[in-house]
């Protein structure tokens, strides 16, 4: 489950302080990715190499699949996770992934919105998503994303009235991550109507303020 925080305050004290937790772990985990990639015959400088492809990133496998390439143990990034990184090879470590109704509250201790992307991608029926949803709106998630790549018009249509009816914002996003990614592009993603239930207007709403326009 991804939940986007928008329009954060980057030098909120208890967001960095977070973030830096969130790098802590996933260095581990690289750590024994590199571990399992090495017992199969792979370099014992892939962690290193990956590291210098990250940057100031956060390490993750995509890093590596980058790492194996340059390495000359695969062709492509498709090939890496199909032999090494994907489900159930040697370099498919589970992320240990934060808790939602945390993540919510740091998110609004930041002064952010927190969002739920896609939510027709996690192989939900629409009775667990609509528990979901409720258990999001308790713990204080404002919106869920409703126009994305990959949803057909029913799902559309669905997914609109159940998020309505509990009341929350809506955005659309293009889940865009990499040029290499090839299921969107920048900004792409289907039309939807922008009305007052648009996380966007909350957006506007606070320039015009900050401004002096209200």
């Amino acid at each position: 489950m991804h939940i986007l925080g928008l329009n954060l305050d980057e030098q909120n004290l208890d967001l960095q302080a977070y973030v830096l937790e969130l790098i802590a772990v996933r260095n581990k985990r690289a750590e024994k990715i590199a571990e399992r990639l090495i017992k199969k015959g792979i370099s014992a400088d892939i962690l290193d190499r990956a590291r210098v492809i990250a940057g100031d990133a956060s390490i993750c496998r995509p890093h590596f699949a980058k790492a194996l390439i340059q390495s000359g143990y695969v062709n492509s990034a498709k090939q890496a996770f199909d032999t090494y990184l994907g489900q159930g090879k040697a370099g498919d470590v589970k992320a240990q992934w934060p808790d939602p109704e945390c993540i919510i509250n740091i998110i609004h201790q930041a002064g952010g919105y927190a969002v739920l992307a896609h939510p027709t991608k996690y192989n939900m029926t629409f009775t667990r998503l609509r528990l979901l949803l409720g258990e999001l709106k308790d713990w204080g998630c404002e919106a869920v994303e409703v126009s994305y790549p990959g949803m057909n018009p029913d799902q559309a249509r669905e997914l609109l009235k159940v998020v309505k009816q509990f009341g929350f914002l809506v955005s659309a996003g293009s889940d865009f991550h990499s040029p290499e990614s090839s299921w969107t592009a920048p900004g792409r993603f289907p039309v939807i109507d922008v009305d007052s239930s648009h996380l966007l207007n909350k957006f506007l709403v606070n320039i015009n303020i900050e401004a002096g326009l209200s």
